[in-house]
């Protein structure tokens, strides 16, 4: 049994120490910063798409916009049934454990049924589409309203059918493919072709045709270069096709499959609820409000692409000192990764909404309260995700439902009486609960947690770069634009200092690719899987 070392609680480590203590996350920083790369392109590029949309249409059209597209990643999750998250781990932990020819018939049991569903949901969108959009909208007129919703019931099985192949990528542990497609592709096109829409002076019919039409470029590139990773099995192997294999995935899968749908429930059903009880001008306001904090979610998974099938092969192998390790330094990486955005909206909320356009500042509470929740849920670190490898997908289904109970019954009972304010509240709430549950089973049924001295230094540095120095400008000289951002700059770059000083103890020189010696490996099964996972992500 190998001696417990703790490198992110400080204490002093051998160089040996280290090493092993290093060997399981090598990969992970490097990925985590390939990962880190695309998604700063692609939240500045989704939020181009935001600020284009909503400066270039009236509230009401925006409003469409956001609600329908809001609908569509609805029932476009719903369609692809949890399997792009599940498909990671039994792809990692089929490598893991040295099974090449179980990617395929994971991938063949996967699949068809996510296609069919996804053709069910699409035909179901597309026949109701009259009343769907008058629910959702509450009455309001829309352009062309049966086109649009044909055009995005025809895209659903072709995104969920992409959510899973870019997944499977990950699972075979190659990076580039989500971080060209899904972080730069996909939103890249969506910005370009909704600018030509509107240039042409197109309407909120015209921009949601330009925003589904890239999943179809995508998707045909996430198919290829996944035909190109698949490793191949013998002729034996292929043709040895357990019956049992499907039921696993299966079992595994299903609970994840409805927890997926309640996640993306809490990050979108408020927007439908808003624009039906409050309309689409509401919607818009809310919509751009939340979508400013929701950009930091790209963080959590950023992390979560790159520790996930580390993670789930230290799992599959029963490393769990290693993953427990791997846990609490993630969580840190999470922080350092998404506090300075939430500390910065909570303190200039107003100026952040204006660069969406007249209207749009009364969105300014909203932004304070989701601030202050996802400070709590990025510190409560990958916590679903734990769950999910450790097989308690049940538990994780069962949390995240409690979660979207919780946030449409408030939704429901706040917006008649505090308008988006009401929505903001409920999903606050929300997101504060599921995580304090998750963090207690977690903690009590495997005596994992993600709190420690790494991770609480982190935090706070971020609180005294984004959240004192901006509080003091804006005190001394008013919330004006000039003071907060001088004040975030100095706070950017003491930040960026401190992180180079810790750059040990997070882990980051294992960018660069250093390895640990293999005579230092902890275990020849270790040593093979690192060797492995170096290989894949070259």
């Amino acid at each position: 049994m190998r001696k417990n070392t703790n490198d992110e609680s400080g204490t002093t480590l051998t160089a040996e120490a280290r090493r092993r203590t290093a060997a399981p996350f090598h990969g992970v920083a490097r990925s985590g910063v390939a990962n880190l790369v695309g998604g700063v392109l692609g939240a500045a590029v989704n939020l181009g798409l935001l600020v284009l949309v909503a400066r270039s249409l009236p509230r009401h059209d925006a409003g469409i916009v956001f609600a329908t597209t809001s609908l569509f990643v609805l029932v476009e999750a719903a369609a692809r049934l949890g399997v792009d998250v599940s498909i990671v781990h039994f792809f990692a932990g089929a490598r893991a454990r040295g099974r090449p020819a179980e990617p395929a018939r994971y991938l063949r049991a996967a699949l068809v049924p996510v296609l069919v569903v996804g053709a069910v949901a699409g035909l179901v969108l597309a026949l109701l589409a009259p009343q769907i959009l008058d629910a959702v909208l509450r009455g309001g007129s829309v352009s062309h309203g049966r086109g649009l919703m044909i055009a995005l019931a025809v895209a659903i099985p072709v995104a969920a059918a992409y959510d899973v192949v870019v997944g499977a990528t990950r699972g075979l542990g190659a990076v580039r493919p989500t971080v060209a497609l899904e972080r730069f592709l996909r939103p890249t096109l969506q910005v370009v072709l909704v600018g030509i829409a509107l240039s042409l002076g197109g309407g909120a019919f015209a921009v949601v045709l330009a925003w589904v039409a890239p999943y179809f470029v995508v998707a045909v590139l996430g198919g290829v270069w996944l035909r190109r990773l698949l490793p191949d099995g013998t002729d034996q192997e292929r043709r040895a096709v357990g019956s049992g294999e499907p039921a696993a995935f299966w079992r595994f899968t299903l609970p994840r499959a409805l927890a997926s749908m309640a996640q993306i429930g809490l990050q979108r059903l408020d927007i439908l609820l808003v624009g039906a009880l409050r309309g689409p001008v509401a919607a818009a306001v809310y919509t751009g409000a939340t979508r400013f904090v929701v950009v930091g979610q790209l963080g959590n998974q950023v992390i979560s692409y790159a520790v996930q099938p580390r993670l789930a092969g230290l799992v599959a192998v029963g490393d769990l000192d290693s993953a427990r390790r791997l846990y609490r330094l993630s969580t840190a990486w999470l922080i350092a990764l998404t506090w300075p955005l939430f500390l910065v909206v909570a303190v200039a909320a107003p100026l952040v909404l204006d660069i969406l356009g007249p209207g749009y500042r009364s969105g300014r509470w909203v932004m304070l309260l989701l601030a202050g929740a996802m400070l709590v849920g990025s510190g409560s670190g990958l916590v679903d995700i734990v769950l999910i490898t450790l097989g308690k997908t049940r538990w994780n289904l069962g949390d995240t439902l409690v979660a979207l109970t919780i946030n449409v019954v408030l939704n429901i009972v706040l917006i008649p009486r505090l308008g988006i304010t009401g929505a903001a509240l409920a999903w606050a709430v929300s997101i504060v609960v599921g995580n304090v549950i998750a963090l207690t089973q977690v903690r009590r049924g495997f005596r994992l947690d993600p709190f420690g001295g790494l991770a609480t230094l982190v935090a706070a540095v971020a609180a005294v770069c984004f959240a004192a120095l901006p509080g003091v400008a804006v005190a001394v000289f008013g919330l004006r634009v000039w003071p907060v951002v001088a004040a975030t700059a100095v706070g950017s770059l003491a930040y960026v200092a401190v992180l180079y000083r810790l750059r040990g103890r997070l882990q980051l020189d294992l960018v660069r690719g250093r390895r640990p010696p293999r005579s230092d490996a902890a275990t020849p099964a270790m040593q093979t899987r690192e060797d492995s996972f170096a290989r894949d992500e070259a």
